[in-house]
């Protein structure tokens, strides 16, 4: 009875095991493919290249900052649709107006199967970014920001 009780759990242990693999290779690829919108995203502003943001943003996208221009005291609101951050992402930086330290850290703070939190430590500030997953594709829905504090 042993031995039938045995070889009746060696298939369900074994579809248990392949279903945790493929989680585990679904949750990694996931996390790579979040990395890099992001990277993306970053690389738009730093390089002048608005196209990366094409691939990155959802064209829902709500982003607000907070910005502290250079020499003042208090933060400016700052709220940007898609198109807006197209054509920031074309000349924010055309000139190296962000110096020579473009840092790039991304956190990613939570994932699930459609939706991600991540943290990015850039030259312009702190952004946290809510990800959807569309049709496959990762995509930036929502950025809240703030300059660098003092």
């Amino acid at each position: 009875m042993k031995r039938i009780l045995t070889l009746l759990s060696l298939p369900l242990l074994l579809s248990l095991v392949s279903f945790f693999a493929i989680d585990q290779a679904r949750e990694k690829a996931d996390a790579e493919a979040i990395t890099k919108v992001v990277t993306d995203y970053t690389r738009a502003f730093y390089e002048a290249k608005p196209e990366l943001l094409k691939t990155a943003l959802h064209k829902d996208l709500s982003k607000f900052g907070f910005y502290r221009p250079a020499g003042a005291a208090d933060y400016s609101p700052m709220p940007m649709t898609y198109d807006q951050a197209l054509a920031l992402a074309a000349e924010l930086n055309k000139e190296g107006a962000l110096g020579d330290n473009l840092t790039q850290k991304v956190t990613i703070l939570d994932q699930l199967d459609k939706t991600a939190a991540v943290k990015l430590e850039a030259a312009w500030g702190f952004d946290y970014i809510h990800l959807g997953k569309f049709d496959g594709q990762w995509k930036m829905l929502q950025v809240i920001w703030q300059s660098h504090p003092k």
